[in-house]
């Protein structure tokens, strides 16, 4: 896949594998004192609709293409933190990005959902599925990233950041 012929391809698929770990800190440090803050649930919820729940699902609403987050508000909100600003710091199997090459050349990535000899499907970031026969596969890779982007609170402040972690510490009862 890293060597595909198309530029703007190669280009994408250079970005989601190339993690860096030093700006993941950076934007960690600037963010950590949100944790400190009392934040709103209310208004945390508007910004969890919009950022989050495309893709994970809490108090039984939500998308399927990361975990679900029941239960993550007893985490100590700085570790919750920790994980949102670098989601491939620790990552499951089963939520590992998969990036796909077509013999058409498309190129799909996301979650692995099923895999038999003739097919795999993906669940891409938007949540729709993709199935691709094994026949129509130019090459497949799984990256040691997660599926989720990084920098999706990068441009909330603090008090934002705050809000956020009050609503997922209320397992999505507000």
């Amino acid at each position: 896949l890293l060597t595909n012929a198309d530029a703007a391809q190669r280009a994408r698929i250079e970005r989601v594998l190339g993690a860096s770990n030093a700006a993941r800190a950076e934007v960690y440090a600037r963010v950590l004192p949100a944790a400190a803050l009392r934040g709103d649930a209310v208004l945390g919820r508007s910004l969890y609709d919009s950022k989050c729940a495309v893709c994970h699902r809490l108090g039984g609403q939500g998308g399927e293409v990361g975990p679900a987050l029941d239960g993550m508000g007893k985490h100590p909100a700085a570790e919750l933190l920790a994980e949102i600003v670098d989601p491939n710091r620790s990552v499951e199997a089963n939520y590992r990005l998969w990036l796909v090459e077509t013999l058409d050349e498309v190129l799909v990535s996301g979650r692995m959902m099923e895999e038999t000899e003739r097919s795999i499907e993906l669940l891409d970031a938007n949540g729709a599925r993709h199935r691709i026969e094994r026949s129509d596969i130019a090459g497949m890779r799984r990256a040691d990233t997660s599926v989720m982007p990084e920098g999706l609170i990068d441009d909330l402040s603090l008090q934002e950041v705050a809000n956020l972690l009050a609503f997922l510490a209320t397992d999505g009862k507000r």
